[in-house]
């Protein structure tokens, strides 16, 4: 158990690959795991996984200037809202954050990234081709996720359950500008995971009498019969092309996508 250090819990800096941070508690300290690089490309392949997380000034998870990373399967929250973010990129590129599933259990407790007094998990200032998949993001005061930056690119979020984020407002925010990062993959049936959108728990038409790329052929799939679309801070929209119905269950681990 880690609490009560000012700065970070467990900070990687510069030049550090390859390393692996599991199972551990980290509480009470400025930001709860940081990994920061000089360059985009440097702090590479460490793995963040099966960690408990929480309550931390700022926040959860934090990588600056590094790329090709995973954080999986942790719990990652705030207690009254002391947390302000759960996983924070800046400058960083090709990571994956993903199974963060209430259906994944560390000790009992059930992962996810939830109850934060800002986003569950931030993207700003150059962040691209990221992939955030298979993630519970619940509760958190201000977005489930943020894409905050005119010029963070190509990032992907799909297969995640967005629950009650934003005080039953719009869970979602991307300011990258139109089609510049993806909120759903492409459309297959039955829907698998990889493929498909996300499920928001704000209320939006969930009829679903269709089935098809298009969803004009008759016969339900799972996958809401129009589109999502919700108001981003530009003046292009953002829209989830294959919604799901229902909660998205994630009971078994697959390959992280390529």
């Amino acid at each position: 158990m880690v609490a009560h250090i000012n700065n970070a819990g467990i900070k990687l800096y510069v030049g550090c690959d390859y390393n692996i941070i599991k199972n551990s508690q980290i509480s009470y300290t400025d930001h709860g795991i940081v990994i920061e690089g000089t360059s985009t490309y440097d702090c590479t392949d460490n793995e963040i996984f099966n960690n408990i997380i929480f309550d931390n000034t700022y926040n959860g998870i934090r990588l600056e200037k590094v790329s090709f990373n995973y954080i999986y399967r942790n719990r990652i929250y705030a207690t009254y809202g002391q947390q302000e973010y759960g996983i924070h990129l800046i400058q960083s590129d090709s990571n994956q954050i993903y199974h963060h599933h209430s259906d994944r259990y560390i000790n009992s407790e059930q992962c996810g990234i939830y109850d934060h007094w800002f986003s569950g998990i931030y993207l700003e200032d150059d962040s691209d081709n990221n992939i955030i998949w298979g993630n519970t993001i619940k509760e958190n005061n201000e977005y489930g996720v943020k894409i905050k930056d005119s010029n963070s690119d190509n990032n992907d979020v799909f297969n995640n359950n967005f629950l009650y984020n934003n005080m039953g407002g719009l869970q979602g925010y991307d300011d990258s500008g139109e089609g510049d990062n993806s909120w759903s993959q492409p459309y297959l049936n039955p829907p698998i995971l990889g493929s498909c959108g996300n499920f928001w728990s704000e209320n939006y038409d969930t009829t679903d009498n269709y089935y098809g790329p298009n969803q004009d052929q008759e016969g339900s799939d799972g996958i809401c019969d129009s589109s999502y679309t919700f108001t981003s801070p530009h003046p292009f929209d953002t829209t989830d092309y294959y919604p799901f119905v229902d909660e998205i269950s994630n009971p078994d681990p697959p390959d992280p996508p390529e």
